[in-house]
């Protein structure tokens, strides 16, 4: 099963399934968006630049702890208003 990454309203979701193993799949356009200010800790717990659909198999408690921040950010930000 994979997921993105950075929240994103449901009908954007990117899921899938993978029958070899579980992964997290990133997406730097969807943090870039919606997680600004946690790009930088995600990419030192994750050990890599976030780009557009990388992907790690290991999800220490880091790089859970950073995207929960992530995540947390991502649901105050509003989506700017259409005038």
């Amino acid at each position: 099963m994979r997921y993105e990454s950075a929240p994103a309203p449901p009908t954007s979701s990117r899921w899938s399934h993978d029958i070899k193993s579980a992964y997290v799949q990133f997406w730097r356009g969807v943090f870039e968006r919606r997680a600004p200010q946690s790009i930088a800790a995600v990419e030192t717990a994750l050990g890599a630049e976030l780009k557009q659909g990388n992907a790690t198999r290991e999800v220490p408690d880091e790089l859970l702890a950073a995207l929960t921040k992530a995540y947390r950010e991502a649901v105050v930000i509003k989506e700017p208003s259409s005038k």
